[in-house]
């Protein structure tokens, strides 16, 4: 479950992609919801999850892919 988080993690040096996932698993991938949470342009949150989606390997986008990223997100430790 893990694994295609750390590849975002590796390439997250500000922790802006996860805290971005958070986020949108927080607003059950919602993208205004999410957007407005995370004070943003829905382009720049379309940007961000496909760079996640470029980074793990996971599309986000699809229910299986959703499901996947959350659990994961939920196995991170909360510093992340």
């Amino acid at each position: 479950m893990l694994g295609p988080l750390h590849k975002v993690v590796a390439k997250d040096g500000n922790g802006q992609l996860i805290a971005t996932l958070r986020s949108w698993c927080e607003h059950d991938g919602q993208s205004q919801a999410c957007a407005d949470a995370l004070g943003i342009h829905r382009n720049s949150l379309r940007y961000r999850m496909e760079r996640i989606a470029e980074l793990s390997g996971v599309d986000p986008l699809s229910l299986n892919g959703m499901l996947a990223l959350y659990l994961g997100v939920q196995l991170l430790p909360q510093n992340l």
